[in-house]
């Protein structure tokens, strides 16, 4: 119902049987117009195991020849605790590649957060001294969305006292406030 409803499809009073033709009709034509379909799912984690059975069912849609739709499953580490349940074995098994992100190092995340700058439209040097960066990397264990957060919260302490650079006096205090 809900990948209808982003595809613009009003699904309401449907049964799963006509929803399910309509999602074939509608991967069949993508696929004749030879785009690819991929339906990303993140926070996977938090999936129950019917979900996860529905999501195992819509691999199913292929044609003699190919998959019509690639499902990527993004979680946390549980995730893989979840798929090894055996109740979810089958949907295990359709699994062609498992891949796991290992957490920044400190040169990643200077890139990572240079990166997210230059996107946010920021154009000038370094906000970050590289004390504040060290501080950024052990704290966050690399992981982007504690990075993301770190960031956030010095920038702000750094505007409200009208700092133009984050050192590590601003990041020592952002850390003692999370604490």
């Amino acid at each position: 119902h809900y990948v209808l409803s982003d595809l613009g499809v009003d699904a309401s009073g449907m049964d799963m049987v006509s929803m399910h033709e309509k999602l074939n009709e509608i991967l069949a034509r993508e696929r004749l117009a030879g785009r690819r379909f991929v339906l990303a799912i993140d926070e996977a984690q938090n999936l129950d195991p019917a979900v996860l059975e529905t999501i195992r069912l819509l691999s199913n849609f292929e044609t003699s020849r190919a998959k019509l739709l690639t499902i990527l499953l993004i979680g946390q580490p549980q995730l893989a605790r979840t798929l090894a349940d055996p109740s979810l074995v089958q949907l295990e098994q359709r699994i062609a590649v498992f891949a796991r992100l290992q957490p920044f190092g400190p040169e990643d995340t200077a890139r990572y957060i240079a990166h997210r700058l230059k996107v946010a439209g920021y154009d000038g040097g370094p906000l970050f001294t590289p004390g504040a960066l060290q501080i950024i990397t052990d704290r966050s264990q690399g992981i982007p969305r504690n990075i993301n957060s770190l960031c956030f919260s010095a920038l702000s302490l750094g505007c409200a006292m009208s700092r133009k650079r984050i050192d590590d006096e601003i990041m020592r205090e952002v850390v003692a406030d999370l604490d």
